[in-house]
């Protein structure tokens, strides 16, 4: 066996083509090599032998789920790795993992992300946080949460929130932001209105 493991990490050393390895063949340090050289390899490596940086060098890569991650080996860098190229990972980082930093990665990818946010941490700050990433994140703010900033800061993301601001916060500073096709449409349904002797 010994020989053959000297035949298998020349071929892994010097070889463009990942090769199928017998499970027993693996040691520690044809792992490793395996690894480096391709990360297909990653598939074929017992257990035993998959260390905690192959896992992190997966995740950067997106070849890799987090939740297809043992989690007694997860990271805070691989939660940040995920969540990075999919905001919704986020439902699959343990909660010790749900940092400021992981969160805010969360939504900057997908504002969605906010339905997987620790309870303390939906705050206003944090709902300021998400519009600025994406206006429609308004959609998931309850509205007793919804402060003036926070309309003006989706509307300067995209005049499109202004359907996604509640009346009641329609305020005069909020109304400097209004669309001109929306006060258009305003006017002109109010002089239909007036025509029509509803007012």
């Amino acid at each position: 066996i010994e020989f053959k493991r000297k035949i298998y990490t020349l071929a892994v050393s010097t070889g463009k083509w990942c090769l199928k390895i017998p499970e027993d063949i693996y040691t520690k340090e044809l792992s490793e090599l395996a690894f480096s050289k391709d990360d297909l390899y990653f598939y074929d490596i017992p257990e035993k032998f998959k260390t905690i940086q192959m896992y992190e060098d997966l995740m950067k890569s997106s070849t890799l789920y987090l939740e297809h991650i043992p989690k007694r080996i997860r990271t805070e860098i691989m939660s940040f790795n995920a969540v990075k190229c999919d905001g919704l990972s986020l439902q699959n980082v343990s909660r010790i993992h749900k940092t400021r930093k992981v969160c805010q990665a969360a939504i900057e990818n997908n504002f969605e992300a906010l339905k997987y946010f620790p309870k303390q941490m939906l705050t206003k700050k944090w709902y300021l946080r998400a519009v600025k990433c994406n206006h429609r994140a308004m959609r998931l703010i309850p509205i007793e949460m919804i402060t003036e900033e926070i309309c003006i800061a989706a509307m300067e993301k995209s005049s499109l929130a202004w359907r996604l601001i509640p009346q009641s916060m329609k305020t005069d500073k909020v109304m400097k932001y209004e669309p001109e096709s929306e006060r258009k449409r305003t006017s002109t349904y109010s002089e239909r209105c007036k025509m029509y002797g509803k007012f």
